[in-house]
């Protein structure tokens, strides 16, 4: 970021180490988003008419990478993207400017990142999109609101002098709680649809908490009941990952017998116990989609709205499918699915493509514990020309952020 010509530094103030100063800068930022973040659909409309067209799946590999930022989309996949560009936008600024040093600052980015998305959507969510744009896959602890509400009120406050707010955040901190890796048993792959439609996340939310205070009792053991049979998916992909590296060829061999639709080839004990972990992580899947379906008749928001709920029993019928349902706050954004073998993975693309014109996306990102990260000489942005350190000796380094489906 060059500075302007014949601007000087007026003051500075030290917090904990961080200099603010007032300084006034050109600044030219390039923000760039994965493709998987929005529908390709609009990369593929006719030129005349409304008619919506269906590109093939040829067609969607050949598109450029980060293409969407220049041309505006009409419809997001609901896979964190306002998250994300928040947490690598936030990131590469303070890193650029010396304020935090990543990886070993992520507390301290994901607590401004957090504050930054809070104000810019009005509301205080859940978080986790955000924490996991900072640390990547992880079992979710929710930080407390209370920590967040006293800096939000003064960022709204027309007498709040902006060096101020700039202070207290140079020092605020969420008190991240313990967190813990999340991530899919081995061979297990994710497979992410774009549904055409697009839902109001903010709204949705505030719908939902509305009726959660109304009916404090009633929500509670909903929420219970949700978190539990989280908690048990969360439990089963532990169980599986240990078989894998227990006894790796059986494993394999196991997960191709469910697969093939024809039943278990071997009826030993540990492929029993194998094909019993994968029905209940199925059965856990099919109850939280009952329940997410039950929270949203009640909230009068469509979560899982019954068009999507058809797609998902759809898409649980093929063999080899651990899960299927809609990521984020729901509605109709997207569709995901769980699949355990390539051959089911192509099966549940032909279905969604041909007969629910849903697109499957080629996901590039994968889950990943690492979280966001400072990446140097990146390929995919090579044509792009920075003037950022133009005059300084810190080279600059793209901040890439990853998301995991909530």
């Amino acid at each position: 970021m060059t500075p302007k010509r014949g601007n000087s530094m007026n003051e500075s103030h030290t917090q904990k180490g961080i200099v603010i100063n007032d300084f006034n800068y050109d600044c030219n930022i390039v923000i760039e988003a994965d493709n998987d973040f929005y529908s390709p659909v609009e990369f593929f409309k006719p030129e005349e008419g409304d008619d919506i067209y269906i590109p093939t799946r040829k067609q969607i590999d050949a598109l450029p990478k980060c293409a969407v930022p220049f041309r505006v989309p009409e419809h997001k996949t609901g896979l964190g993207s306002s998250a994300a560009l928040v947490t690598s936008l936030l990131g590469g600024i303070l890193q650029h400017f010396g304020a935090i040093e990543l990886p070993n600052d992520r507390d301290h980015l994901h607590a401004i990142a957090q504050f930054c998305h809070c104000l810019a959507q009005g509301k205080i969510g859940s978080g986790f999109d955000v924490s996991s744009a900072t640390y990547g896959s992880q079992r979710y602890n929710r930080f407390d609101p209370e920590l967040l509400q006293p800096l939000l009120s003064k960022a709204t406050s027309h007498t709040t002098l902006k060096h101020e707010l700039v202070v207290k955040l140079a020092t605020f901190s969420l008190q991240p709680r313990k967190r813990s890796t999340f991530e899919l048993p081995p061979y297990f792959e994710l497979v992410v649809g774009d549904v055409q439609g697009g839902s109001e996340t903010p709204g949705m939310v505030r719908k939902v908490l509305k009726w959660r205070k109304e009916n404090s009792v009633e929500s509670k053991e909903l929420w219970s009941d949700i978190q539990a049979k989280n908690n048990q998916i969360a439990s089963l992909f532990e169980e599986l990952s240990m078989c894998a590296n227990q006894r790796p060829t059986l494993y394999i061999n196991t997960l191709d017998s469910i697969a093939s639709g024809n039943g278990l080839s071997k009826q030993d004990e540990f492929s029993k116990y194998v094909y019993h972990k994968y029905t209940s992580l199925r059965n856990c899947c099919t109850e939280i989609n009952t329940l997410m379906q039950l929270m949203g008749e009640k909230a009068n928001v469509e979560i899982v709205p019954s068009t999507q709920l058809d797609r998902l029993e759809k898409t649980m019928n093929i063999p080899g499918v651990a899960m299927a349902g809609v990521p984020g706050a729901g509605g109709y954004d997207a569709i995901y699915s769980v699949v355990i073998s390539p051959t089911t993975t192509k099966n549940v693309k032909s279905l969604w493509h041909e007969d629910m014109s849903i697109i499957p996306l080629a996901l590039t990102a994968v889950s990943s514990n690492e979280g966001v990260q400072v990446v140097s000489d990146c390929t995919r942005h090579r044509k792009i020309q920075p003037t950022l350190s133009t005059k300084s000796e810190i080279p600059w380094k793209w901040i890439a952020a990853s998301t995991l489906l909530a």
